[in-house]
């Protein structure tokens, strides 16, 4: 537990009664105004609290606190309390993430007062700071976005150079059907330990992964037995973003195929299951399938839409070399990745220590130096 300085209590709960604020609470709405402490009601304990920075109007989500002293610094504090569990542990007997920085639970702090002047100089240091290290993890998070999109676009390179003759996937000897309606597979059944069921959100970057709580028993598998995924099947998803397509492998072997995909299983020899699942999520592709799909508010794929979607496939021993590159891709794409994560990861921790080293007394701000770790 982080050890503060002695303090009192600085913060009291908005009492505004003005005109607007009244009629503002009447349409189920609270009255901010710049320089408010507003802290998430339910989620204030992992850190969701700021200064506001115009006038307004704001959810009753939020708690809004007026501070004796300079908000920003009193916000920095309740963020390493928040950080250090200080606020769960108050908030006994209120079920999971109803722990809150309410009112009672803000009465019952103890924060460290230093000057009005110390507080401004420690917030516009950590405001300095904060602003430097938010705006190296935004570069890297560009990066990120920058790094994927590259390997897509080398990928889909590798793919579309093949001069051969389109053909649609109805063309190979193939099985395409739905995953099982939801007249078949309940909600009600799912259980959080069973075998996994791969629905859209569960398909990225050419593979399949488990969904919590999005299991089935025994019972609903057998149930559910021409859905159950073989390997080397592909699953599509055929809701929301088009392109999602996941390839089997043996760790996967037994689990079922979902509500909202389709279930694709190749037995032509001419066609590779990796090479599929790789042209299926190139950009040629997913535009193909926005353009036919169907549905007002999501895009939505059905058998026929899927059969239909032309593809360039060469020879099997030409898919075999592209897989190969591909994979050499996949690996410098992920080794950039790992790296960026990391340096992510360092600067978040970073900014923590930094502004609960801040806040504690741990260093004079007026003597800190200014590099920041990137």
């Amino acid at each position: 537990m982080t050890a503060f300085r002695d303090g009192t209590v600085t913060l009291r709960k908005n009492r505004r009664t003005d005109g607007y604020t009244e009629a503002l609470k009447e349409h189920g709405y609270q009255h901010v105004r710049t320089g408010d402490l507003v802290v998430h009601s339910m989620d204030g304990f992992a850190g969701a609290i700021g200064v506001s920075d115009s006038d307004g109007k704001m959810s009753p989500v939020a708690n809004i606190y007026l501070a004796d002293g300079d908000a920003r610094y009193f916000a920095y504090t309740l963020r390493v309390l928040a950080w250090g569990g200080l606020v769960t542990a108050l908030a006994k007997g209120i079920r999971e993430r109803s722990t809150s920085f309410d009112a009672p639970t803000i009465a019952s702090l103890v924060l460290p007062r230093p000057s009005v002047d110390e507080q401004r100089r420690i917030a516009d240091f950590l405001d300095d700071r904060v602003t430097r290290i938010d705006q190296i993890i935004t570069a890297r998070q560009a990066q990120l976005a920058a790094a994927r999109e590259l390997y897509e676009a080398q990928r889909d390179n590798l793919l579309s150079k093949t001069e051969v003759k389109v053909r649609e996937l109805r063309r190979l000897r193939c099985l395409v059907q739905t995953g099982p309606f939801g007249s078949q597979l309940h909600s009600d059944e799912y259980v959080d330990n069973g075998w996994p069921v791969v629905n859209p959100a569960g398909i990225s970057g050419g593979g399949i992964r488990a969904i919590s709580g999005m299991a089935v028993d025994d019972d609903v598998r057998d149930r559910l037995s021409r859905h159950i995924l073989r390997l080397g099947d592909i699953v599509f998803g055929r809701r929301g973003e088009m392109g999602r397509a996941g390839l089997v492998t043996q760790s996967e072997v037994g689990w079922v195929c979902g509500t909202g995909s389709l279930l694709v299983r190749l037995t032509d020899p001419a066609a590779e299951p990796a090479y599929i699942t790789e042209l299926l999520s190139t950009m040629e592709v997913r535009r193909y399938f926005q353009r036919q799909s169907v549905g007002s508010t999501m895009d939505n794929l059905n058998t026929e839409i899927l059969l239909a979607v032309p593809l360039r496939i060469p020879s099997v021993q030409q898919q075999r070399a592209t897989l190969a590159e591909i994979a050499g891709l996949a690996e410098n794409a992920e080794e950039a990745r790992r790296l960026l994560d990391g340096s992510i990861s360092t600067l978040a921790e970073y900014k923590q220590s930094l502004i609960t080293a801040a806040v504690t007394g741990g260093f004079d701000v007026t003597t800190a130096g200014s590099a920041v770790r990137g």
